[in-house]
């Protein structure tokens, strides 16, 4: 339901992602290869009869489900069906959980695939020796471990699988199976850490006090205006709740797990740490947090209090989130009604290094353009998101060419801007270049001379301005397309 009403309010024109519009991309074009998303885009395309922009935001929402569905199953392993209901509920009101639905691209597949996945291998393990429930274990663990390879988001929940033991009974043939499903996913998890060495060696050269830096690393997102998750209270919170009598060795284990799992992850993404990139490590946490809160006296009253609470903070950092992107992406404001000003201030602005991990300053001015039937040129862009552009075009069936010397110059650049620009007025191609933001790299330095002599070239009379691009219109004189790189989607 939040994610229809949040679909029905903001402008997500600019298709929010971490390379998700590369996977719509591919699959617009006809060219999947490997990427997971994109593959699913394109065989689903070829079944339902929907576009592929709608098929996406429809996906990215069942996706979110899935993923609050594991959750649930989780909690329900460890701890019953209420707790499992209160872990659900509790990350599905989540903001972090409410951005991932809102993305496309693999990072929204990695957390469906990672939270489903560990939830079915509890699941399956969980209650009576059974046949059926057997192959879900062993499916969940597959997708567990496929979504590792997707993305590094995957990777906190493998050591959640070392407390398989809490789900079965003492004696069980089970355990003969669980032995080597655990080594498969130790050995996979083993094969992508290596990428990590430097980061391990770290770890060892600081153990005693690695888990304190990692909890610094969470505290210090607060102070960045990073503070959704709200990790710095639910992990004291957690922690409390565990020392309450009923089943205290057990809650103890499994909250001081969840810790470790999260201050763990937030050492090795050191400064780096992101909302984005700590949430699916939260998960146990949520399932620790449900099984207290099903042993509490006052549960019947504490539950609903963090609902509302998560409620109105998803609220206001939606709100915020969405103000942000206005600025900084050109989208259209929300709809939503004004959030609780004391609330949603601790959040605005949003940290820019947030939201252009997810989407291109000016994205949403490139996007009206495509949608008007323009076709647009422009050059490389600082971590490729040339890209987001390909994507804008091949969409709305407009023709696009990326300008990069390598592949479109034979001669000097002097010569070779002069004439790509020419060409790109006979041809009707809008050339559209970045303007230069105060403290914002929107182009690699190596590329600082081609944008100068781009600029240069063109036209000054037809030159248009908004907030980020400069733009210089054409007319169609029936010219070829420079550099062959763009063709017209069919």
């Amino acid at each position: 339901m939040l994610q229809t009403i949040w679909y029905l309010h903001l402008d997500l024109s600019d298709l929010p992602g971490a390379a998700g519009v590369w996977s719509l991309y591919l699959a617009a074009s006809g060219t999947p290869k490997s990427d997971p998303s994109a593959l699913l885009y394109f065989h689903l395309s070829a079944w339902i009869p929907l576009s592929l922009l709608n098929l996406q935001a429809i996906l990215s929402t069942i996706q979110g489900m899935t993923a609050i569905i594991g959750a649930s199953l989780l909690g329900r392993s460890l701890a019953g069906r209420e707790a499992g209901f209160y872990c659900g509920t509790l990350m599905a009101v989540w903001s972090p959980m409410q951005i991932f639905g809102l993305l496309c691209g693999n990072d929204t597949l990695c957390v469906s695939l990672s939270f489903l996945g560990i939830g079915l291998f509890f699941y399956g393990l969980h209650g009576k020796t059974s046949l059926v429930r057997l192959p879900l274990a062993m499916i969940g663990c597959s997708m567990l471990v496929y979504a590792a390879s997707i993305k590094e988001f995957a990777l906190p929940l493998m050591p959640i699988v070392v407390l398989f033991p809490m789900v079965i009974k003492r004696y069980d043939w089970r355990w003969f199976v669980c032995g080597p499903l655990l080594l498969y996913s130790a050995y996979w998890s083993y094969a992508w850490f290596p990428a990590q060495n430097e980061r391990i060696s770290l770890l060892q050269s600081r153990s005693p006090i690695w888990f304190w830096e990692g909890w610094e690393y969470i505290r210090d997102m607060t102070l960045y205006r990073m503070g959704e998750t709200k990790l710095e209270q639910l992990i004291p919170l957690t922690l409390l709740l565990s020392l309450f009598p009923k089943q205290r060795l057990r809650k103890i284990l499994i909250a001081f797990t969840a810790i470790l799992i999260l201050t763990t992850t937030a050492f090795f993404l050191e400064h780096r740490v992101r909302p984005r990139f700590i949430a699916p490590a939260a998960l146990l946490l949520f399932a620790s947090l449900a099984y207290n809160l099903r042993n509490l006296p006052i549960q019947n009253l504490l539950f609903p209090l963090l609902v509302l609470g998560f409620c109105v903070d998803t609220w206001s950092y939606i709100q915020a989130w969405s103000d942000t992107r206005t600025q900084l992406m050109g989208t259209e404001r929300s709809k939503l009604p004004e959030a609780p000003s004391y609330w949603k201030e601790q959040y605005m602005p949003v940290p820019d290094r947030v939201l252009r991990d997810v989407s291109l300053y000016g994205a949403a001015e490139l996007v009206k353009k495509t949608k008007q039937g323009i076709p647009l040129a422009t050059l490389p862009l600082r971590d490729a998101r040339e890209r987001a552009l390909m994507a804008y075009a091949t969409l709305h069936g407009t023709e696009h060419v990326v300008l990069n010397p390598k592949k479109c110059c034979k001669e000097d650049a002097k010569n070779c801007a002069k004439r790509l620009v020419t060409e790109l007025q006979r041809a009707g191609i809008t050339l559209a270049l970045p303007k230069k933001i105060p403290r914002v790299n929107r182009i690699d330095g190596n590329q600082t001379s081609w944008l100068d002599l781009l600029t240069e070239y063109s036209l000054p009379s037809t030159k248009e301005e908004s907030q980020y691009w400069w733009f210089w219109p054409h007319e169609d004189f029936g010219g070829h397309t420079p550099c062959k790189a763009s063709r017209r989607p069919n």
